[in-house]
This record gives structure tokens, sequence and C-alpha cells, in this order.
């Protein structure tokens, strides 16, 4: 079946369209016809997605993407991942996740990223990602990359439009265990995903045992020769984790010498591109999201846990469904069990964490020109727990 390249949908401030060979977001606000635009310069006539929700300038009429954890169970188990929680009792059932996705593709989401637990252990996994692809949406999965040869191979045939796989030192710890050593290791499975052309990104935790060029750079040099097109760097998050990880966190000064390291990196391997969330010497952005006044999560983006509550980012306590921090609900919008998807992203007050900006960003955020210009997203609502009081500890303004 071939697929339709743009998807087009109305904004408050114009149309929005998705160019799903270019993987990339562009608005037109030029022009009456709509249709005709389209038609000159995109060669398609597809419908304009036009939702019945007032358009707001605080967030998209629906995420540009969803990252859809299908599943809590896990093959490893990770001491620092923010997902431990691994009760399957009432996940989603195929029918259902075909129904959820079928009304997102109608309201206009472009892509929609599998996640987990580790989504390759889900029994119809590869039948859900043959459902999405065919329905137009651009598929991607996270994974960890550790798992049988018949899994691999169900993975090089399906219609995956981007694997992202996650490489870090507990992942490796993990899979050496005698109980995993007939499972493929990650880099293995990424030389064959190389090899079948697949699209791949390469995650990796950042933590005080891995912070510095020396530890970084190995990795850096594996995705350049191996042609991955991009390495994702992801601060450790530790409200989300057990107390005993929390001493992993990076402080203030290790930061900007992870920082320092990665533009060093970005020097000596060109051909990939390094990404991390808060980098004031380098703008990052992805080419989907527009991130002008802060990050995707809640205004462009969304997570739906496999129990059906919809939050704004995986790394939150909305994604520990047994906390008892009384501060979790003000991270969880919505639970698909009570109201439907739209009328959850479109209650912007379950949202005000996100999307709030003036009201939750810090006063030196919003006083500095770093902020002001664009160049970062401001503090991280998940590292200080909603509290526009608190800044954000990753922050390296002071010491630049």
């Amino acid at each position: 079946m071939e697929k339709v390249r743009y998807r087009a949908r109305r904004e408050w401030n114009g149309l929005e369209i998705f160019d799903r060979q270019g993987i990339q977001s562009f608005k037109i606000t030029s022009g009456p016809d709509e249709e005709g635009w389209l038609k000159e310069n995109c060669g398609q006539t597809e419908p304009i997605i036009r939702t019945p929700y007032p358009k707001s300038n605080l967030f998209c009429s629906a995420p540009k993407r969803v990252y859809w954890e299908i599943t809590r169970t896990c093959n490893l188990n990770c001491a620092n991942c923010y997902n431990r929680y691994r009760s399957v009792k009432n996940e989603m059932t195929f029918e259902q996740q075909r129904y959820l996705a079928q009304m997102l593709y109608d309201n206009g989401v472009w892509i929609i990223q599998l996640t987990g637990g580790e989504p390759t252990v889900v029994p119809h996994v590869w039948e859900l990602v043959a459902y999405l692809s065919d329905l137009g949406f651009y598929v991607a999965m996270g994974s960890n990359g550790i798992y049988s040869r018949d899994t691999l191979n169900s993975m090089l045939r399906s219609p995956l439009d981007w694997i992202i796989i996650s490489i870090d030192d507990e992942h490796e710890k993990q899979a050496g265990k005698a109980t995993l050593k007939h499972l493929l290791p990650a880099k293995e499975t990424i030389r064959a995903l190389i090899g079948a052309n697949k699209r791949v990104r390469v995650n990796t935790l950042i933590q005080r045992n891995n912070y510095t060029y020396e530890h970084l750079e190995p990795l850096a040099r594996f995705c350049s020769e191996h042609k991955v097109e991009s390495m994702n760097c992801i601060p450790l998050r530790p409200f989300t984790l057990e107390e005993a990880v929390i001493e992993n966190q990076l402080k203030q000064h290790e930061f900007k010498t992870f920082i320092t390291g990665l533009k060093q990196i970005r020097a000596e391997y060109p051909d990939v591109r390094f990404f991390t969330t808060l980098d004031l010497e380098y703008t990052s952005l992805d080419n989907v999201y527009v991130k002008d006044k802060s990050c995707a999560a809640g205004r462009e983006g969304c997570v739906i846990s496999p129990y059906g509550e919809v939050y704004g980012c995986s790394y939150s306590l909305a994604s520990m469904p047994d906390s008892t921090d009384t501060e979790r609900m003000r991270f969880v919008a919505g639970n698909l069990s009570e109201r439907s998807f739209m009328d959850i992203w479109n209650d912007a007050d379950r949202w005000a964490i996100f999307r709030y900006t003036d009201q939750y960003k810090h006063f030196r955020c919003k006083a500095c020109t770093y902020y002001t210009s664009h160049k970062c997203i401001g503090n991280c609502p998940i590292m200080v727990k909603g509290s526009p009081e608190a800044f954000d500890p990753y922050c390296y303004v002071d010491i630049l």
C-alpha cells in the first residue's frame, strides 16, 4: 500500500503539514486556498484534518507524536529504569488498541512511538505495527535491542519506520546474566537493522558513571562507524526512581563537563546528530516539534500508558501508578476509561504544568536570553516537580 507523504491539519495560526518522508513538520499561513496550496506544492489532495475543538496557542489541536506504552513487561530489570512498575493487569487488548489508533489517526496524530516495558515481548506487537502502518502513521519503536533471532527477524520484516535502541551499562549488565545469554546483544541488533536500511537512533542514559567524554566516545564512535543516524543522551530524572538511584544524578559542574565532552564528540563525529535535553551551546531541536516555549511534553506530544492513563512525559511521576507521592496526579491528565482522548487533550487545566509556561517557569529562566531566544526550554517541570520556585539542577548557565 502506497503511503500518503503529507498530512495537514488546521491549527490556531495556520495550516501545519507533516512530511513523513522528510520526517519534519512545517506551517503555511498565507492564502485562503489551502487545498489548492497542498495540491500545487505537495501534489496531493488529502483532506485537511479539522478537529471540532477550539484551537489554542498553548497546545496543538492533537499531539504530533504519541509515545504509546503498550506494556510494562520487560525482559530486563534495570535499576535505573523509570518504568519499573511491572503489573500487566488491565493492559489494553489488541482490539482496544486498534480502536484507539483509528481515533488518534482521524484527529491528526502523525507519529506513534511504541514503547514499554519492552514492546517486542507483546505477542501481537507485529500485528499492531502493521495496523498502524496501514492506517498511515509514521511508526517508531523504542526498544532495548536485546532479544532472540526470531524477534529480530520479525522486526526486520516489519514496516517500522524508525527504531530507537537504548544502550547503557545497566542494559549490558542485565544482558550478561546467564538467563539472558541466549539473546542477541543490542549492538548486534543495531548492525542488523542498519544492514536492512532501517532508520536507527541510539538512546543512552546519562548519570554519574558515564557522563565524561571518555565514557561517551566509544559509543559515539560505534554510532559513527555503523551509520547510526543520531544518539540521544538522556540525563537521569531521579524523581521517578527509587531513592537508591538519586545519588547517580549529575551535579551542575558534572553536567557542564558532560556538555563539554559532547561538544568535542560532535566535532569528531559530524556524521551523527548528538542530542540532549539541556544544551545552551547547541540547539538540537527535533524537526517535528517546535519547542519554542517549553519542551514538547503536553503541548505537542504525550504518553499513553498500557492502562489508559494519558500524561505529558514518561519520566514524570505519572509513569508510576503505584506511587504514594501526592504530587503524582498533577502530572496525569486523565484516563481513557473515564474520558475520550481528545476530551483529555483539550482540557488545558489538566496539563497546566506543561502548558502554562508563564506560571510554571522559574523567574530566572524568563529573564534569561537563552530562554527568550529559544536556545533553552527553561526549567524542566519533571526535574523541579512542577514547582516554579525550584531552579533546574542541570542548568549550568552560572558556570559557562
